[in-house]
């Protein structure tokens, strides 16, 4: 039975992204929320908050909500099928037929 860093490593080397590296990604960039999190509670507590901890807050959430839509959206994630091109494979091959 292989680790997660042995999981993350074979998954340089084959395509699309597998669970592992998903779940590693996510996790990290949760964590990413933590001290940001920190920041804005001291500058509320100050009485104001500044602009640039809010934006970072929302380009925090950006970037995380775009990498796995991303993910999601391309069918990058290994072991569900991409429909998108079975689709298209599918309505190549009996074109191919008719013809």
């Amino acid at each position: 039975m292989s680790s997660w860093a042995e999981e993350i490593v074979n998954g340089i080397f084959e395509g699309g992204v597998n669970t592992t590296t998903l779940v590693l990604l996510n996790s990290i960039l949760l964590l990413l929320f933590l001290p940001i999190f920190v920041l804005l509670y001291l500058t509320l507590k100050a009485g104001f908050a500044y602009v640039h901890v809010i934006v970072f807050l929302l380009l925090a959430v950006g970037l995380l909500v775009s990498i796995n839509w991303f993910v999601y959206e391309l069918g990058l994630k290994k072991g569900e099928p991409d429909q998108k091109n079975d689709a298209l494979t599918q309505s190549d091959d009996s074109h191919a037929k008719s013809n």
